[in-house]
């Protein structure tokens, strides 16, 4: 009787293994075939904008599309790959694995924003007249970039914390969420080009994080090079994501001929707020990097092999 109800269990539970495998594998068709789509739709409005000319807006959304389906895909291209190329691949819980997927999508992405970031606020003049509604047509371009690229980070979070009751920590909810909700905000007002390459260019902190992670997976925290990248990561998030906000801010008061305090509050109300919101959260950001250094750190949880 006890063996008949144990072998009618199994059966179950091999009934509902089965079941959640075929729902997974329908999922990832569906998932691959939107991505095909909105790869082909990316391409499509790249030829529109190679036949008919530069458009901001078609290069928004072809950069959109290109973000929201080619991230995934380059992960899925590092997934399979690191299987093959990294000893450390074998010893990874599947969570390491899902994150370790993600972490070339995040650098290649902080990469291309760094670089516009520069170009922006750097090699273009900006004037006390456009300093506030200049325009430059990278920025309206790489903003469906910076959307694409969160909706999809903000999607494998969330399946992260589904699937593992793991995933970012709060603050960097607080900060995707709130910038994936905010950036929209910049095609209905179209202010303030000059702002939001700089906010690309707060993307050079990402690179030696990531790396850091890198490194802190595959078990190597300590040495000369987890140490020089650890002080690259607090330069870069220094003068990149807190000390920017100040110099962003003095920018405008020269501009404007008044002191700093005086252009915070000349600033329209949206940006004031961005700056302000931002600040507190980088410095917080910051101060926690700052207090926990790499030697203070539990080693990896995969180890090289």
């Amino acid at each position: 009787m006890l063996t008949s109800e144990a072998s009618a269990d199994l059966t179950t539970e091999e009934a509902r293994a089965a079941r959640r495998v075929k729902r997974a594998q329908q999922a990832a068709q569906a998932l691959s075939f939107a991505a095909l789509l909105l790869l082909f739709l990316a391409c499509s409005l790249y030829l529109v904008i190679v036949y008919t000319g530069w458009n901001q807006h078609t290069a928004a959304g072809a950069l959109f599309c290109a973000g929201l389906a080619g991230y995934p895909a380059l992960a899925l291209l590092w997934f399979a790959l690191s299987s093959q190329m990294f000893t450390c691949w074998r010893a990874m819980p599947t969570h390491d694995r899902f994150t370790w997927s993600q972490k070339i999508p995040t650098v290649t992405h902080a990469v291309i924003m760094t670089l516009v970031g520069v170009w922006v606020v750097f090699f273009q003049a900006w004037s006390h007249d456009d300093i506030i509604r200049g325009r430059n047509e990278l920025v309206a371009a790489f903003i469906g970039l910076e959307l694409g690229y969160l909706v999809q980070l903000v999607a494998i979070e969330a399946e992260k914390q589904r699937r593992f009751s793991q995933s970012m920590l709060l603050l960097n909810w607080l900060h995707h969420v709130s910038v994936l909700l905010a950036l929209p905000w910049y095609y209905k007002y179209k202010l303030g080009d000059f702002f939001f390459g700089a906010f690309f260019l707060m993307s050079a902190s990402t690179v030696p994080m990531q790396c850091h992670w890198f490194m802190r997976t595959a078990g190597l925290t300590r040495g000369t090079v987890v140490m020089v990248n650890h002080l690259l990561l607090l330069l870069s998030f220094l003068l990149c994501r807190v000390l920017l906000i100040p110099y962003l801010i003095w920018v405008y008061s020269q501009n404007l001929g008044i002191n700093p305090y005086q252009a915070l509050w000349a600033m329209p109300w949206p940006f004031a707020c961005a700056a302000l919101s931002l600040m507190a959260i980088n410095t917080a950001w910051f101060f926690r990097i700052l207090t926990r250094p790499p030697r203070q750190r539990k080693g990896g949880r995969a180890k090289a092999a």
